[in-house]
């Protein structure tokens, strides 16, 4: 599980008008997207400010996987890294990553979402 935060977020908000913000959130988000095109990582879901991704491992192959999770990780540390908001200000971000077991499904009835819980989810939140 790859968890990662936009630290100047509510900094971003306060300085920016709601559809800057909105424009440079989809821009930094499609392009993170277009990292896991290729790899067996998947979007889980971006919850404001946070991009959560995660990838299922499957007997010996943990070690790829995780190599793909850390190279995914770098992408994303450079795409910020490029990224600058509208009135020229450098964003941050924070990432964390773990390892764990995982349960994952469709919660809700109204508005039925696909959630992830377990001990991976929770440790990489605190990896950040």
């Amino acid at each position: 599980v790859l968890r990662l935060d936009l630290c100047n977020y509510m900094e971003l908000t306060g300085r920016l008008q709601p559809m800057e913000v909105a424009k440079l959130i989809h821009d930094v988000y499609r392009r993170f997207d277009q990292c896991l095109a290729d790899s067996r990582i998947f979007k889980l879901d971006t919850i404001g400010d946070e991009y959560i991704c995660a990838g299922w491992l499957q007997g010996g192959e943990d070690k790829k996987l995780c190599r793909t999770m850390h190279g995914i990780a770098e992408s994303m540390l450079a795409i910020i890294d490029r990224t600058r908001s509208k009135d020229g200000k450098q964003i941050a971000c924070r990432i964390g990553i773990a390892a764990g077991i995982c349960v994952a499904g469709t919660m809700g009835k109204l508005q039925p979402r696909f959630h992830a819980l377990g001990d991976a989810m929770n440790e990489a939140l605190e990896m950040q």
